[in-house]
């Protein structure tokens, strides 16, 4: 009896569908299962990265920042002396005009 409702319920084209089903949604939880494991893995890889950067960072300890102020340091003065010979410049120059004004007033 069961080999002749077997036979019945594979033919029947209702019959395949609830095992097709079990087998998408165990399929979709396989899927869902792999990429979490993926990325738990990039997770887990991201945080090594950046605890080898950390450890990376505290070696080298006050280079980096000793580095970075003596850059700013430098940028700062050259912004400064930039500042100043245009300040020079346009003075210099004002100046001599005036002079050039006040000489021909005179004469």
């Amino acid at each position: 009896m069961s080999d002749d409702s077997d036979d019945y319920l594979a033919d029947s084209p209702g019959a395949a569908q609830p095992i097709r089903l079990v087998q998408k949604a165990s399929n979709d939880s396989n899927k869902l299962a792999r990429r979490e494991a993926y990325d738990h893995e990039n997770r887990r890889h991201q945080n090594q990265m950046e605890l080898e950067a950390a450890r990376f960072r505290h070696e080298k300890g006050m280079k980096d920042a000793d580095v970075t102020m003596a850059k700013i340091k430098i940028e700062a003065m050259g912004h400064s002396l930039f500042f100043y010979f245009g300040v020079v410049a346009v003075v210099g120059l004002g100046t001599a005009f005036m002079v050039a004004w006040i000489r021909q007033i005179l004469s």
